[in-house]
Formats: structure tokens, C-alpha cells, sequence
């Protein structure tokens, strides 16, 4: 019994009628963008645990706050389908209205503290300048201190925080706030780094580290090189209720000045550290790092607020909202604070052989490569190019800008990603940034997923290139195929070896052959109708050993011109269909359509009524 993804045979299968075990299913190629958000899209769900049964995540991702998740803004309509909201009051607190303006002398905190109901806090003037120039410094609640430089020309520092509610409402927890930061760097090689604690109050706070931004020179506003949504964000930790009436939580921004030790005049370049910063306080003499305490509101309770249901399937096409239309598929997503929903996709199989496959590879450092399908969300995204204003890396090198761990994009999903962040798609040498290296990479941490196998595909975390592959197929003695795939050579693996490929699509390790239908027309009897050494020297091919090794052309052909019947359906044809009307725009138009038990219904994409896109929907 197979019972990990990991562990099954890719390939195709025989079933017992003579065909294929995934016939008349549909090609998951065939899915339409956003196909999450339309009808027949099923979520089921997970409750309080964000481990999903039906993708295979990593085990130690359940609880762990690094690990980022897509979290539905209350406007979305995925959010509403999977909340089935009851429209109950809130919680209530006590808690009386602040000023929003923080107190830099509070006796609960050594760092600047905003009491009481806000949408927003504002550290206003009191973390200007560093070290001794600073009122009240270090500024940080567990006395995380500033570098220790006081030349007065050196003036790196953060100068202003402000953590304001993304809905103009009060800080709540479990709701959405955006982290605006003010500060004066060295030059576009310094870093700026965020955190957040669910705790203030704790002597020691766990900070979770939230990402790192490549600041411009001088004094600026920090914001991400993302054109759709610059804001650096945070969904508040659950608040239980308490007592107080509120929660303290507080979030850090740290300085990470590129100024060179032992010439102050010049530049070193930082290290970003493997995934993430190495610490979260002031490292070098002209580092400064500084925190803002707020009251957070109780989180609203769930069991008040939605009436969720074990299994969702959407009724009919909803819109996206925000960041929903930058991904191509949904793994687990968050509806509701603490409450997670895992997305089935509709059921489909994809095809072994595809048009315009395209080269990915695994591990930073280019360690295994394949072809992919542009149609799948088969890689994560990957993106190279510099800004003019602030750093990147080196040109060939490239970054992971997920939005959420273990994201698929398809190939189109990828390239208005790298253009989002206004960057381009590529064929990047290695991934970055890992220790000793520099980038954007640190959002949300995605680069720590850069895995690379060649025994089990599912462990590997691909990345998509601008390089061609080409897919053959390798033939036995007695008509058995194999898939192989033979990706562009562009770069080496780190050691200077050309990148695996994976083995279970690689010419020389595979073991995967499966039975195809050979076209026997024209073939003289007693001859055979595949390439084959003895008989025919390959037809064309290449000799391999005791194999063919040949190319492919891929083609596809209508099959009628002419209303079918039901029986000439189901029996020539084996590719299955989505419902026509989860497309979206009216890319298909009804040529006939009846609810007769023995008719069939067609549906046509554009004025050829009968084409290789054309849908037969029989009862």
C-alpha cells in the first residue's frame, strides 16, 4: 500500500479495459486562472492545526510562527464562503480610549508604549538618534542595546515607528496592521529588519522575525519593492480575554548599517545570515535597534463570529481579492484567526508530454533539474534584476518572493511576480540568499525551502528558468516507453558537475516504463510498428545501450466535425473536461445543449464550433 505522495509511480497506468486509469479525467493544464475562487472548488477544514492531509507539508511547520500562511483579508469572498458569517457582537473590553501617540516613560516598559484603544501607534520623536544621542535608549523592552559608535556624522538610525490597524479599526488581535518605519541609513547596502512579540510583558520576549527590506540612502520611509502591495504587514497574535482588557505586543525594527569597522568612510557589504538575520539586536557599532509596545483588544472568537463548515465547495465564481490574484494555486489558508481551511483542487491528471516545456531546477545551487509544464504551478517563483535605488545582489543570482511557504506558481504566475516586484524572470546561476550572500530572499523565509533530491521529487523545491528542455522518450525491445527529459545546459552545480536530472525522468537511472498504443497503420506485417536497434536502427533515433532514445512532436487533432453520439463519446474520447462555466469571460459558448439522458451538449472556445478545445458533456 502506498501511503506518501513520495512513494508512487508517476507514471502512466493500464487499467483493465485496455486504456489508462486516468481516463476521462480532466488535464490539470486545463484548469482556469484562479481556479481556487470557481465553482465545484472545495476547502475542508483543519480547525486550529494548519497541517494539511491532502499536500505533503513538512511535519515541524504545524504551530511554528515562522512558518508564513496566506491569511484572507476580511473583504474577500473566500473569506465569507468559508466563514458563514453569524454577524454576532465581538468581544468587549474595558479598555478605555488612548492618544495613539506613544509614552517614551512609561514605568511597565523601557520603550516607547501606547495605553489603551488606538488604530494606531506612533512613536512620533521618541527613538531619534542612537545610542546616547537617543531619549530613553536603548528604546528596547528586553534593554537590547544600540551599537556603541557616538560620532555625531555617523547618524544611522531609526528614527520612527507606526504600527496602524490595515482597517482604520482598533488594534485587535488576530486582525491585520501595517509597520510603517522612518530611518536615516548609510547607503543602500545597510539593512532594515523586522519583528514581532505576541508578549511584551516577558522578561526575555520570543521575537518572530517577520522580514527584511533593502533600504535607499539617507532618510527614508521603508517600504518593500513591491508594486502591489508595498506595506510591511503583520496579522496580530491572538489576544485571549483578560483581565486587563488587553494584550501588550510589541514590534522591533533593527538597523543594520553597512559602514564599514575599520574605515567608517567606506562600505562592507552586510551578511543577511542563513535565512535570516543571525541576531536580533544591534550587532555592530553602528547598528540601532528599537521596539513600540501597544494594547492589542481580545481577538474576536470564532465559534462567535462564523459558523464553519466541515466541507466548502463553492456554488459558483467568486472575484479575487488582494493578494489572492497575485498566487496560482492555494495550499492551506487562514479564514479566520487560528482557524485554517485546506483547498482540494478539483480532481484532474496531467499529461506526461506537454508543449513548450521549459527547464527547473532544485537546491540553490543548481544541484537538479527537469522540464515542466508553464500551465502547472510546478515552481516557486524566481527572480533576478537589481533596483536602481536600493540592493539586490548579484545580477545572476536570484530570489524567492513567495507569499506564502511551500507556493507554486505557473510560468505566467511567476513572470507577474518578478514583475510585480520589479524584477525579471531568468536563468539565475544559484538562489540566494544563503550565508554570505544578500537579496530580498528573507521574505518570508521561502529560500529555506530550497530542497534538492533526485531520488524523491516531492522533496524538492523547483525553480523556474527562461531555458528550453526537451522531453523523449526512451524505447525497450518489446515497445515499453520511458519519459526522459534533456534540460538546456547553462550553468554547473557548485561543484563544477553539470546539475542531476531527476531520476525518475533521467536517461540513465530510470526504471519506469509503461505500455503505449503504437499507430500500426502502413506498418508491413510481421514488422514492428516502434523504433527498435534490430529492426529498424532506432527509426531516426539514437542508440542507447539496448535502447531508443528519440524525440517527440506533440499533436492534437479534432476528432469530430459533427454532432457525436453518446457511444461515439465515451468511446473516443479519453481526455475528461472541466465544467465550461467555471471560465470566466464566456470562453465558451453553448453550440447544443440538452438534458436528455442519451444526448450530448456542446461547448465551443471561439467560432470553430468542433475543435481540440470543443467540450462534449454527456449524462
Amino acid at each position: 500500500t502506498i501511503k506518501r505522495v513520495i512513494d508512487k509511480d508517476w507514471f502512466p497506468k493500464i487499467d483493465l479495459k485496455g486504456g489508462y486509469i486516468g481516463d476521462g479525467y480532466p488535464l490539470c493544464a486545463d484548469l482556469p486562472e484562479y481556479h481556487f475562487l470557481k465553482k465545484g472548488a472545495t476547502y475542508r477544514l483543519l480547525g486550529g492545526s494548519s497541517s494539511p492531509l491532502w499536500h505533503d507539508d513538512p511535519e515541524e511547520w504545524e504551530g511554528n510562527e515562522n512558518i508564513y500562511r496566506l491569511s484572507l483579508d476580511n473583504d474577500s469572498k473566500l473569506r465569507q464562503k468559508l466563514c458563514n458569517p453569524k454577524g454576532n457582537p465581538g468581544s468587549t473590553s474595558p479598555l478605555s480610549s488612548g492618544t495613539g501617540v506613544a509614552t517614551s516613560n512609561d514605568l511597565h516598559f523601557t520603550a516607547p508604549y501606547c495605553h489603551g484603544r488606538n488604530s494606531q501607534c506612533d512613536s512620533d520623536t521618541s527613538l531619534e538618534g542612537r545610542s546616547t544621542f537617543e531619549t530613553n535608549g536603548p528604546n528596547t523592552i528586553d534593554q537590547c542595546q544600540d551599537g556603541s559608535d557616538t560620532t555625531p556624522e555617523y547618524s544611522e538610525s531609526v528614527k520612527r515607528i507606526i504600527v496602524a490597524s490595515a482597517n482604520g479599526e482598533d488594534l485587535r488581535g488576530g486582525e491585520k496592521v501595517r509597520i510603517q518605519a522612518t530611518l536615516t541609513s548609510y547607503n543602500v547596502y545597510d539593512r532594515v529588519d523586522f519583528y514581532f512579540t505576541s508578549d511584551a510583558t516577558l522578561e526575555s520576549p520570543k521575537w518572530i522575525f517577520l522580514t527584511t527590506v533593502a533600504p535607499t540612502a539617507g532618510e527614508s520611509n521603508i517600504t518593500q519593492p513591491l508594486n502591489s502591495n508595498p506595506f510591511i504587514e503583520l496579522t496580530l497574535p491572538k489576544c485571549p480575554v483578560n483581565n486587563a482588557g488587553a494584550c501588550q505586543q510589541a514590534v522591533r525594527v533593527g538597523l543594520r548599517s553597512s559602514r564599514s569597522l575599520s574605515d567608517p568612510t567606506r562600505q562592507s557589504r552586510n551578511n543577511d545570515g542563513f535565512h535570516k538575520p543571525d541576531t536580533n539586536c544591534a550587532k555592530d557599532i553602528y547598528d540601532d535597534t528599537d521596539d513600540i509596545v501597544f494594547d492589542v483588544l481580545p481577538s474576536f472568537r470564532p465559534q462567535d463570529q462564523c459558523a464553519f463548515e466541515t466541507v466548502v465547495t463553492l456554488d459558483a465564481n467568486i472575484p479575487c481579492h488582494g493578494r489572492e490574484c497575485t498566487i496560482s494555486t492555494i495550499r492551506v489558508v487562514e479564514a479566520f484567526p487560528g482557524v485554517f481551511y485546506e483547498y482540494l483542487r478539483l480532481p484532474c491528471v496531467n499529461f506526461p508530454f506537454f508543449h513548450d516545456s521549459v527547464k527547473v531546477f532544485a537546491g540553490y545551487g543548481y544541484f537538479v533539474a527537469m522540464c515542466a509544464d508553464k500551465r502547472l504551478p510546478s515552481a516557486s517563483s524566481t527572480c533576478c534584476g537589481s533596483y536602481s535605488d536600493r540592493d539586490v545582489g548579484p545580477g545572476n543570482w536570484a530570489d524567492i518572493l513567495c507569499e506564502y511557504r511551500g507556493e507554486r506558481l505557473t510560468h505566467e504566475g511567476n513572470t507577474n511576480r518578478c514583475a510585480d516586484w520589479g524584477r525579471t524572470i531568468c536563468d539565475p546561476q544559484r538562489i540566494g540568499s544563503y550565508s554570505g550572500r544578500r537579496g530580498q530572499c528573507l521574505h518570508h523565509q521561502c529560500c529555506e525551502d530550497d530542497n534538492a533530491q533526485t531520488q524523491y521529487l516531492e522533496n524538492n523545491q523547483y525553480h523556474w528558468t527562461t531555458s528550453v528542455c526537451n522531453i523523449q522518450v526512451k524505447i525497450s525491445s518489446d515497445g515499453l516507453i520511458a519519459v526522459v527529459h534533456d534540460p538546456e545546459k547553462t550553468y554547473t552545480s557548485l561543484d563544477g558537475s553539470n546539475p542531476q536530472v531527476q531520476s525518475h525522468v533521467n536517461a540513465e537511472k530510470t526504471v519506469s516504463y509503461f505500455h503505449v498504443p503504437w499507430d500500426n497503420t502502413n506498418v508491413l506485417v510481421g514488422h514492428l510498428e516502434y523504433p527498435s536497434i534490430a529492426e529498424n536502427s532506432c527509426d531516426g533515433g539514437s542508440i542507447d545501450g539496448e535502447y531508443c532514445l528519440c524525440n517527440i512532436t506533440l499533436e492534437e487533432t479534432t476528432v469530430f466535425t459533427s454532432l457525436p453520439t453518446r457511444e461515439e463519446v465515451l468511446a473516443k474520447l479519453h481526455v475528461g473536461a472541466f465544467d465550461p462555466s467555471i471560465y470566466e469571460n464566456e470562453v465558451y459558448t453553448v453550440v447544443t445543449e440538452t438534458n436528455d439522458s442519451k444526448g450530448v451538449s456542446v461547448y465551443s472556445k471561439g467560432s470553430i464550433h468542433y475543435s481540440s478545445e470543443t467540450i462534449f458533456r454527456i449524462k
